[in-house]
Protein backbone atom coordinates (compact mmCIF):
# COMPACT_ATOMS: atom_id res chain seq x y z
CA UNK A 1 0.00 0.00 0.00
CA UNK A 2 1.47 3.34 -1.09
CA UNK A 3 -0.12 6.51 0.27
CA UNK A 4 0.79 10.02 -0.88
CA UNK A 5 0.44 12.95 1.50
CA UNK A 6 -0.25 16.42 0.09
CA UNK A 7 -1.13 19.51 2.12
CA UNK A 8 -2.38 23.00 1.25
CA UNK A 9 -2.51 22.51 -2.55
CA UNK A 10 -4.74 25.60 -3.04
CA UNK A 11 -6.02 24.36 -6.39
CA UNK A 12 -7.98 27.60 -6.89
CA UNK A 13 -4.66 29.32 -7.65
CA UNK A 14 -4.05 26.99 -10.60
CA UNK A 15 -5.30 27.57 -14.17
CA UNK A 16 -8.38 25.67 -15.42
CA UNK A 17 -7.77 21.91 -15.40
CA UNK A 18 -4.71 22.49 -13.20
CA UNK A 19 -6.02 20.29 -10.38
CA UNK A 20 -6.77 17.51 -12.87
CA UNK A 21 -3.28 17.77 -14.35
CA UNK A 22 -1.69 17.67 -10.90
CA UNK A 23 -3.70 14.56 -10.08
CA UNK A 24 -2.38 12.88 -13.22
CA UNK A 25 1.16 13.92 -12.27
CA UNK A 26 0.82 12.44 -8.76
CA UNK A 27 -0.53 9.17 -10.12
CA UNK A 28 2.26 8.82 -12.69
CA UNK A 29 5.09 10.04 -10.46
CA UNK A 30 4.31 7.92 -7.41
CA UNK A 31 2.33 4.91 -8.69
CA UNK A 32 0.54 5.09 -5.35
CA UNK A 33 -2.74 3.54 -4.23
CA UNK A 34 -4.31 6.56 -2.51
CA UNK A 35 -3.81 10.19 -1.48
CA UNK A 36 -4.49 12.04 1.75
CA UNK A 37 -5.00 15.82 1.54
CA UNK A 38 -4.63 17.74 4.80
CA UNK A 39 -6.73 20.78 3.92
CA UNK A 40 -6.76 24.05 1.99
CA UNK A 41 -7.85 22.31 -1.19
CA UNK A 42 -9.57 25.37 -2.70
CA UNK A 43 -12.29 27.79 -1.50
CA UNK A 44 -15.93 27.13 -0.70
CA UNK A 45 -17.30 27.91 -4.18
CA UNK A 46 -14.50 26.06 -5.98
CA UNK A 47 -14.10 23.14 -3.55
CA UNK A 48 -16.34 20.72 -5.42
CA UNK A 49 -14.93 21.38 -8.89
CA UNK A 50 -11.29 21.48 -7.78
CA UNK A 51 -11.41 18.35 -5.62
CA UNK A 52 -13.33 16.40 -8.26
CA UNK A 53 -10.86 17.53 -10.92
CA UNK A 54 -7.91 16.31 -8.86
CA UNK A 55 -9.63 13.01 -8.01
CA UNK A 56 -10.50 12.37 -11.66
CA UNK A 57 -6.91 13.03 -12.68
CA UNK A 58 -5.58 10.79 -9.94
CA UNK A 59 -8.09 8.00 -10.48
CA UNK A 60 -7.81 6.37 -7.05
CA UNK A 61 -9.15 7.08 -3.53
CA UNK A 62 -8.53 10.59 -2.23
CA UNK A 63 -8.98 10.98 1.54
CA UNK A 64 -9.19 14.55 2.80
CA UNK A 65 -9.89 16.98 5.60
CA UNK A 66 -10.74 20.64 5.12
CA UNK A 67 -8.67 23.72 5.97
CA UNK A 68 -9.60 27.33 6.72
CA UNK A 69 -9.25 28.43 3.08
CA UNK A 70 -11.81 25.82 2.05
CA UNK A 71 -14.44 27.90 3.88
CA UNK A 72 -13.59 31.20 2.17
CA UNK A 73 -16.67 32.76 0.60
CA UNK A 74 -19.01 30.44 2.49
CA UNK A 75 -20.12 29.28 5.89
CA UNK A 76 -18.90 26.36 7.96
CA UNK A 77 -22.08 24.34 7.57
CA UNK A 78 -22.49 25.03 3.85
CA UNK A 79 -18.90 24.05 3.10
CA UNK A 80 -19.11 20.90 5.18
CA UNK A 81 -22.29 20.08 3.30
CA UNK A 82 -20.33 20.25 0.05
CA UNK A 83 -17.64 17.95 1.47
CA UNK A 84 -20.28 15.55 2.77
CA UNK A 85 -21.89 15.18 -0.67
CA UNK A 86 -18.69 14.55 -2.63
CA UNK A 87 -18.64 11.04 -4.03
CA UNK A 88 -16.67 8.81 -6.33
CA UNK A 89 -13.07 8.54 -5.22
CA UNK A 90 -13.37 11.46 -2.77
CA UNK A 91 -13.65 10.43 0.89
CA UNK A 92 -14.09 13.10 3.58
CA UNK A 93 -12.46 11.64 6.69
CA UNK A 94 -15.12 13.16 8.98
CA UNK A 95 -17.59 10.88 7.24
CA UNK A 96 -15.57 7.76 6.46
CA UNK A 97 -14.04 7.11 9.88
CA UNK A 98 -11.15 4.61 9.93
CA UNK A 99 -9.35 3.63 6.73
CA UNK A 100 -7.22 0.50 7.02
CA UNK A 101 -3.84 0.93 5.31
CA UNK A 102 -2.25 -2.35 6.43
CA UNK A 103 -2.76 -5.04 9.04
CA UNK A 104 -1.10 -2.73 11.59
CA UNK A 105 -1.87 0.80 10.38
CA UNK A 106 -5.06 2.83 10.04
CA UNK A 107 -5.76 6.35 8.75
CA UNK A 108 -8.10 8.68 10.62
CA UNK A 109 -8.66 12.40 10.31
CA UNK A 110 -10.34 15.59 11.46
CA UNK A 111 -9.47 19.11 10.33
CA UNK A 112 -9.46 20.57 13.83
CA UNK A 113 -9.66 24.35 14.05
CA UNK A 114 -7.22 26.92 15.41
CA UNK A 115 -8.55 27.69 18.86
CA UNK A 116 -6.65 30.75 20.19
CA UNK A 117 -5.31 28.90 23.22
CA UNK A 118 -1.62 29.39 22.48
CA UNK A 119 0.03 32.77 22.24
CA UNK A 120 -1.71 36.09 22.93
CA UNK A 121 -5.05 36.18 21.07
CA UNK A 122 -6.33 39.37 22.68
CA UNK A 123 -3.09 41.29 22.16
CA UNK A 124 -2.24 39.89 18.72
CA UNK A 125 -2.12 42.44 15.89
CA UNK A 126 -2.66 39.70 13.30
CA UNK A 127 -5.93 39.93 11.40
CA UNK A 128 -6.58 36.75 9.44
CA UNK A 129 -8.44 36.93 6.13
CA UNK A 130 -10.63 34.21 7.65
CA UNK A 131 -12.25 36.80 9.89
CA UNK A 132 -13.66 38.56 6.83
CA UNK A 133 -14.11 35.69 4.38
CA UNK A 134 -15.73 32.98 6.54
CA UNK A 135 -19.35 33.86 7.31
CA UNK A 136 -19.32 32.42 10.85
CA UNK A 137 -16.34 34.59 11.87
CA UNK A 138 -17.28 37.84 10.14
CA UNK A 139 -18.32 40.85 12.23
CA UNK A 140 -17.29 39.43 15.60
CA UNK A 141 -15.51 41.41 18.29
CA UNK A 142 -12.11 40.03 19.31
CA UNK A 143 -13.61 38.48 22.45
CA UNK A 144 -16.49 36.94 20.49
CA UNK A 145 -14.01 35.63 17.96
CA UNK A 146 -11.80 34.00 20.59
CA UNK A 147 -14.86 32.42 22.20
CA UNK A 148 -16.06 31.08 18.84
CA UNK A 149 -12.65 29.64 17.97
CA UNK A 150 -12.34 27.99 21.38
CA UNK A 151 -15.70 26.31 20.78
CA UNK A 152 -14.68 25.12 17.30
CA UNK A 153 -11.40 23.69 18.59
CA UNK A 154 -13.00 21.85 21.49
CA UNK A 155 -15.76 20.51 19.23
CA UNK A 156 -13.15 19.19 16.80
CA UNK A 157 -11.17 17.49 19.56
CA UNK A 158 -14.29 15.79 20.95
CA UNK A 159 -15.25 14.48 17.52
CA UNK A 160 -11.71 13.35 16.68
CA UNK A 161 -11.33 11.54 20.00
CA UNK A 162 -14.19 9.18 19.10
CA UNK A 163 -12.66 7.84 15.89
CA UNK A 164 -9.11 7.93 17.30
CA UNK A 165 -10.24 5.93 20.32
CA UNK A 166 -11.78 3.30 18.06
CA UNK A 167 -8.56 3.13 16.05
CA UNK A 168 -6.31 2.85 19.11
CA UNK A 169 -8.39 -0.05 20.39
CA UNK A 170 -7.76 -2.04 17.20
CA UNK A 171 -4.46 -0.96 15.62
CA UNK A 172 -0.91 -0.38 16.92
CA UNK A 173 -0.12 2.38 14.41
CA UNK A 174 -2.25 5.42 13.67
CA UNK A 175 -1.86 7.99 10.91
CA UNK A 176 -3.84 11.10 11.90
CA UNK A 177 -4.63 13.70 9.23
CA UNK A 178 -5.50 17.21 10.40
CA UNK A 179 -4.98 20.74 9.10
CA UNK A 180 -3.78 22.83 12.03
CA UNK A 181 -0.66 22.00 14.06
CA UNK A 182 -1.94 20.59 17.36
CA UNK A 183 1.10 21.72 19.40
CA UNK A 184 3.04 24.99 19.44
CA UNK A 185 6.22 22.95 18.91
CA UNK A 186 4.78 21.81 15.56
CA UNK A 187 3.82 25.31 14.38
CA UNK A 188 6.75 26.02 12.06
CA UNK A 189 7.52 29.19 10.13
CA UNK A 190 10.74 29.43 8.11
CA UNK A 191 12.68 27.09 10.38
CA UNK A 192 11.43 28.35 13.74
CA UNK A 193 8.23 27.96 15.71
CA UNK A 194 5.69 30.78 15.45
CA UNK A 195 5.53 33.62 17.98
CA UNK A 196 2.68 34.67 20.26
CA UNK A 197 1.21 36.93 17.54
CA UNK A 198 0.56 34.00 15.17
CA UNK A 199 0.17 31.01 17.48
CA UNK A 200 -3.50 31.72 18.35
CA UNK A 201 -4.50 31.40 14.68
CA UNK A 202 -2.11 28.63 13.67
CA UNK A 203 -2.60 25.92 16.32
CA UNK A 204 -5.35 23.74 17.81
CA UNK A 205 -4.37 23.15 21.43
CA UNK A 206 -7.58 21.24 22.17
CA UNK A 207 -6.62 18.69 19.52
CA UNK A 208 -3.10 18.50 20.92
CA UNK A 209 -4.34 17.92 24.46
CA UNK A 210 -6.56 15.11 23.19
CA UNK A 211 -3.75 13.52 21.20
CA UNK A 212 -1.34 13.72 24.13
CA UNK A 213 -3.84 12.11 26.50
CA UNK A 214 -4.55 9.37 23.96
CA UNK A 215 -0.84 8.68 23.44
CA UNK A 216 -0.23 8.45 27.19
CA UNK A 217 -3.22 6.12 27.63
CA UNK A 218 -1.88 3.83 24.88
CA UNK A 219 1.93 3.81 25.34
CA UNK A 220 2.38 0.75 23.10
CA UNK A 221 0.86 2.46 20.06
CA UNK A 222 2.42 4.89 17.58
CA UNK A 223 0.61 8.03 16.44
CA UNK A 224 1.93 10.09 13.55
CA UNK A 225 0.07 13.36 12.93
CA UNK A 226 0.17 15.00 9.50
CA UNK A 227 -0.74 18.69 9.22
CA UNK A 228 -0.11 21.89 7.26
CA UNK A 229 -1.58 25.42 7.48
CA UNK A 230 1.68 27.23 8.25
CA UNK A 231 3.21 26.71 4.77
CA UNK A 232 6.51 25.78 6.45
CA UNK A 233 7.87 22.28 7.15
CA UNK A 234 9.09 20.74 10.38
CA UNK A 235 9.00 17.56 12.47
CA UNK A 236 8.70 17.14 16.21
CA UNK A 237 8.41 14.23 18.67
CA UNK A 238 5.99 15.25 21.42
CA UNK A 239 6.36 11.85 23.07
CA UNK A 240 8.19 8.70 22.02
CA UNK A 241 4.91 7.39 20.55
CA UNK A 242 3.49 10.73 19.32
CA UNK A 243 5.10 12.59 16.44
CA UNK A 244 3.90 15.50 14.30
CA UNK A 245 4.96 16.30 10.74
CA UNK A 246 4.04 19.73 9.41
CA UNK A 247 4.68 20.34 5.73
CA UNK A 248 5.18 23.47 3.66
CA UNK A 249 3.28 24.86 0.70
CA UNK A 250 3.43 27.57 -1.93
CA UNK A 251 0.47 29.18 -3.65
CA UNK A 252 0.14 28.04 -7.23
CA UNK A 253 2.71 25.25 -6.89
CA UNK A 254 1.29 22.18 -5.09
CA UNK A 255 3.81 19.50 -4.19
CA UNK A 256 3.98 15.95 -2.86
CA UNK A 257 4.91 16.08 0.83
CA UNK A 258 5.70 12.40 1.39
CA UNK A 259 5.03 8.92 0.05
CA UNK A 260 4.30 6.28 2.69
CA UNK A 261 4.57 2.54 2.13
CA UNK A 262 2.65 0.14 4.34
Amino acid sequence: MRLVWITDPHFNFLPPLGAHAFGQYVAKETECDAVVLTGDIAESKSLEKASEGFAEGFGKPVYFVLGNHDYYGGSIERTRGIARKLGGNLRWLHKTGMIQLSSETVLVGHEGWYDAQYGDPMGSRVWMSDFDLIADLRGLTRQELVTKLLHLGREAAREARIVLGEALAQYPKILMATHYPPFHEACWHEGSTSNKEWLPWFTCKAMGDMLLASAEEHPDTEILVLCGHTHSPGKVAIRQNLKVWTDGAQYGAPEIAHVFEF
